[in-house]
């Protein structure tokens, strides 16, 4: 196994963890300036499975090593 091609790998999963204080900061946003609607939630959905693809590619690979 490489240990430095693992090594690269890990911190490009790091980098597509999900910002649990950018979503609460968007619920607040939400409720306070659209009236309980939550206007973010398409965006919030697309980031979402945008890295969990990234992380399923990223992940797969370091089944490979």
């Amino acid at each position: 196994m490489n240990t430095t091609e693992q090594l690269i790998l890990a911190q490009r999963l790091a980098h597509y963890e999900t910002s649990h204080v950018l979503h609460l900061v968007l619920t607040v946003l939400s409720m306070l300036i659209g009236f309980g609607i939550p206007w973010y939630l398409p965006v919030w959905f697309l980031v979402a499975v945008s890295n969990a693809v990234e992380r399923g590619k990223i992940e797969r690979k370091m089944r490979k090593l």
